[in-house]
């Protein structure tokens, strides 16, 4: 590797600024459909209510315990002893990324190439499945731990939550009002009422916008995710190298079924193919200098009596 990859601080910031400018539209919309449902259906009092419940989500917004979601995928925790490089890397990212604790490495038996966080910055983990383990190299795991520890950073639990928060309330209001609608056909027939189809309309599809501005959020978190990584690495290659494995993890028939159906805005990640794009524009001197890699081999933690691994998920996480 050369000494530095170029990577453009400012322009870096400036995409980043964006991407957050962005990722808050999108959100104020979301809760605008919640305020527009809670008036035409409860009246003004609800509506009022309910963004105020948002606005107190938003701010103190809780998230569930890390270790309770490690117990349920059967992980456990990856010892200094088990990968000192691996667990040296990872508190030099965190460190890199301003984080006062260091996020914990859990270990996943899972045969499929995965990686998620869970937590606050405060209190985070990092599951990296068996697969991903096995399959990459150690720079390669250090772009994964970069683009983790960027979620961590930047509370995208915690927005994704909120999202959820809100996409929920945006469907339970849609269906109540979509039935005291429904209630009110009869008088509609006989002329009793009037009822607006533009509401009825708009109740309707209101939960279908809602769910694809949750989804635009999503990959608008993964594209900064992968930005910030690149820059705490000094490198975008580790990521962008990570990246081409992980999408490679499927065969020929299940990439070829997946391009011919899958569409760009019911994805929660972007394609491998604009991430890598994205990656590839980076090119002037970072603040941080690349990784200075060890080796002999990082992956001395999975051993002959490793937990069998589980088939999940193949599209869970990262």
């Amino acid at each position: 590797m050369s000494p530095y990859i170029a990577l453009d601080t400012d322009k870096l910031n400036q995409i980043k600024f964006k991407n957050r400018l962005q990722t808050v539209l999108l959100l104020m919309v979301m809760a605008a459909f919640v305020g527009l449902l809670g008036l035409w259906i409860l009246g003004e009092d609800f509506a009022l209510s309910a963004l105020f419940v948002i606005l107190i989500i938003g701010i103190f917004n809780p998230v569930y315990s890390p270790y309770f979601i490690m117990r349920a995928y059967n992980a456990r925790p990856i010892t200094v002893e088990q990968s000192p490089q691996l667990h040296s890397i990872n508190q030099q990212l965190a460190k890199r990324a301003g984080l006062t604790q260091i996020p914990q490495l859990y270990y996943l038996p899972v045969g499929t190439l995965n990686a998620f966080a869970t937590g606050s910055p405060d209190n985070a983990v990092i599951g990296l499945s068996d697969g991903l383990l096995r399959t990459l190299e150690l720079e390669e795991l250090a772009g994964v731990l970069a683009h983790e520890i960027s979620h961590i950073k930047h509370h995208d639990m915690r927005i994704m939550s909120l999202a959820d928060t809100m996409g929920m309330l945006t469907r339970t209001l849609s269906f109540t009002g979509q039935i005291l609608l429904m209630m009110l056909i009869p008088a509609q027939l006989m002329g009793m009422v009037s009822i607006n189809f533009i509401a009825f309309a708009i109740l309707i599809l209101a939960p279908v916008a809602s769910a694809l501005i949750q989804l635009a959020v999503s990959r608008k978190r993964e594209f900064l995710a992968d930005l910030s990584a690149a820059q705490l690495l000094g490198d975008p290659r580790p990521l962008r190298n990570a990246l081409i494995k992980l999408d490679g993890q499927n065969s020929y028939w299940e990439r070829l079924y997946r391009a011919s159906t899958d569409n760009a805005i019911l994805r929660t990640h972007p394609t491998t193919e604009e991430r890598i794009k994205q990656l590839n524009k980076l090119y002037q001197k970072s603040q941080w200098q690349p990784f200075d890699y060890l080796h002999p081999a990082h992956n001395n933690l999975i051993a002959d009596n490793a937990i069998k691994p589980r088939r999940m998920g193949r599209y869970l996480w990262f």
